[in-house]
């Protein structure tokens, strides 16, 4: 039987549980009854207060980072055996997808990192232009008023009073977000509790059983809760007992919550809300890398997550007058799709998600001219050329189903991005280093808050700006800077590691 919960040892015994099957799977829930989320908060709200006194929380959370690192990325660590034995059924991704891209980037969050959350950038500097974030692969860049700049430098010379936090966490990307914001929280010096997703419900109590191997007190500051959605009053007892909700999740459960936090704070509940919702993606080649070995790596991006996660590609623009006419990058894209899906097979759940779009793009492509569909073997998949609707964006494609457009000049991509500036997110890009600079101001305006190098789009970088927030800073600060990231120190390098990253994995198959 698989946990669906986690919770200080001295509370274990302390509520009932309950047992549902999931995919086949028999998960065992807490069984909540009134006063139980008191119970939970108050004991890790002392808990707390107790170890402060004891000893440097962020120091321990520091060096614990770097063992879990090392343990989830251990291929004979027996939880991470069991997290590929279970998520593929709960999520409907291949094991493949969930260990290149779920555990290399839970790899990524090390000590190091953690270090330079606990000091953001707040220098004149990063207003002005990109700069590097010491120790990472990322550059970033403030974009505010004078007036948000004094807010932000004023909130971050005072103490935080955050006790505790809720997560509420989504299930398209299992195990990122659950691992990231218990650790994001202890940095804080806050405790945890944690609300997985329905559809996959195992993988933050692993983490956080793992947690207690490399460092009990720290796990006495996490917690792992689960309800059904519409048990309001359980849902309103953790709400009113913390100090952040913060919820990673689609359009109706990020408005849902914001209701509940904003209708609590009208009673008085001195309570903040962090909202991340539905966001979209774009990946851009210019012409200096309109080649085959790019195309693979767009092709990675696409179909990593089913395009699930929030800095997908919804949309290819590819430049005209490179090695290959965007067509061509089309074709080369539908080529290494079907490579790739042997290594990355689609499931059943997901092909099916796939199949309407693609039996709509046929048929709308059939009185065109300008359109052609490229079906990938094995129905995995569809590649869509589109030079009749090169003046908008159209984010509507998924399950690796994608349309490709030329565009004349990717200067020109962030004002057809400005309809959707507020569900833009990332922009994957291979750009030469000399223009990605004056590209990402450009962007910045149009609501791309995450630059990443194609290749590497389902796998982000320690030190990245959520959704242009700085992460872990939004708990505990009120602040309408938007921060945007480029995560690499130079794109042309980037790109030939992620070439050699795909040929490795090009061996696999």
């Amino acid at each position: 039987m698989l946990k669906g919960y986690f919770l200080p040892k001295d509370l274990e015994d302390n509520l009932n549980t309950r047992v549902e099957n999931i995919e086949d799977l028999e998960v065992e829930y807490l069984c909540f009854k009134p006063g139980d989320a008191n119970k939970i908060v108050s004991y890790l709200k002392k808990r707390r207060r107790d170890i402060l006194q004891e000893t440097d929380i962020r120091n321990k959370v520091i060096t614990a980072a770097d063992k879990l690192a090392e343990l989830w990325s251990n291929r004979e660590y027996f939880r991470r055996k069991k997290a590929l034995e279970v998520l593929p059924k709960l999520t409907g991704y291949p094991s493949s997808m969930i260990e290149v891209l779920s555990f290399n980037t839970l790899s990524k969050i090390r000590g190091n990192y953690l270090k330079l959350i606990k000091s953001p950038p707040s220098n004149k500097a990063v207003f002005k232009k990109f700069i590097e974030i010491p120790g990472l692969n990322v550059r970033i860049k403030g974009y505010g008023s004078l007036l948000e700049k004094v807010k932000l430098a004023r909130a971050l010379s005072k103490k935080s009073n955050v006790e505790a936090i809720l997560h509420i966490c989504p299930g398209n990307i299992p195990g990122l977000v659950e691992s990231y914001v218990i650790l994001l929280s202890l940095l804080l010096e806050a405790a945890a509790v944690v609300k997985p997703p329905t559809r996959q419900p195992v993988f933050a109590a692993l983490f956080a059983e793992s947690l207690r191997e490399v460092d009990k007190d720290l796990a006495e500051l996490v917690a792992v809760v689960n309800w059904r959605g519409g048990e309001d009053l359980i849902e309103e007892e953790f709400f009113s007992l913390v100090n952040v909700v913060n919820v990673v999740g689609g359009e109706e459960a990020v408005r849902s919550v914001k209701r509940r936090v904003e209708s609590l704070r009208r009673r008085g509940v001195d309570i903040r809300g962090c909202y991340h919702g539905a966001k979209f993606g774009i990946e851009l080649i210019s012409r200096e890398y309109s080649l085959p070995e790019i195309a693979e790596l767009v092709m990675f991006d696409v179909i990593g997550y089913e395009q699930e996660m929030c800095s997908s590609p919804r949309e290819v623009r590819v430049e005209n007058g490179g090695e290959l006419s965007p067509r061509e990058f089309a074709e080369a894209m539908v080529r290494s799709a079907e490579w790739l899906s042997k290594i990355f097979p689609q499931s059943e759940r997901y092909r099916a998600k796939a199949k309407p779009m693609i039996v709509k793009a046929i048929a709308e492509s059939e009185g065109s001219d300008g359109v052609e569909v490229f079906t990938v073997k094995g129905g995995q998949g569809a590649i869509i050329y589109d030079e009749e609707n090169v003046d908008k964006f159209e984010p509507f494609y998924s399950y690796r189903v994608i349309k490709v457009k030329p565009i004349d000049s990717l200067e020109d991509v962030p004002k057809l991005l400005k309809p959707y500036r507020e569900f833009m997110q990332t922009a994957g890009v291979a750009v030469p280093e000399k223009r990605i600079l004056s590209l990402a101001d450009k962007l910045a305006q149009a609501g791309i808050v995450n630059i990443r190098v194609a290749g590497s789009v389902p796998t982000p970088e320690p030190g990245e700006s959520w959704d242009g927030k700085l992460p872990g800073i939004e708990f505990i600060v009120d602040s309408n800077i938007q921060w945007v990231t480029i995560a690499s120190k130079n794109i042309d390098g980037s790109l030939k590691r992620n070439i050699e990253f795909l040929n490795n994995i090009k061996s696999l198959g």
